[in-house]
């Protein structure tokens, strides 16, 4: 009987990153993708579809997301950042009254080839819109875990 073993190096999943590409409104009662990035520095295996992160292989990987609005909420509560994974909340932070800063925490989370990593913003505030901030201070990616 013969046998044979077929070997090659095992699929891994590739970091992947994007920082947001340009300024775009928060519209009052209203999720909105965040839409027009770019690859992020030091992730060249990135591959950006529809305005998000398109996961290349399965594996665990840990995300990390920060949004930075150009200017402080005027109101109290009702604006979030949210981490999603093919359409689906993984994580949201909500922004304090003035905040200009959120980081969502770090996610440790089991992706498939296919999936789509994006950020939306939710603003549930019927008071005001907000603009949020293009550049290295909005971003998402992931690193092997």
């Amino acid at each position: 009987m013969t046998f044979i073993v077929a070997g090659g190096v095992p699929i891994s999943v590739a970091p992947m990153g994007m920082n947001k590409n340009g300024n775009q409104n928060a519209d009052k009662n209203k999720t909105t993708q965040l839409v027009n990035w770019v690859v992020r520095p030091g992730y060249s295996s990135t591959v950006l579809d529809a305005n998000t992160l398109l996961v290349d292989a399965p594996g665990n990987v840990v995300v990390r997301t920060q949004v930075t609005l150009a200017g402080g909420w005027s109101a109290a509560g009702g604006l979030w950042a949210q981490l999603v994974r093919n359409g689906v909340e993984v994580a949201s932070i909500e922004f304090a009254q003035a905040q200009t800063v959120v980081v969502i925490p770090a996610q440790a989370i089991t992706v498939a080839a296919g999936d789509r990593i994006a950020v939306n913003m939710v603003n549930g505030n019927i008071l005001s819109g907000t603009t949020v901030q293009g550049g290295a201070g909005t971003y998402v990616y992931f690193d092997a875990a």
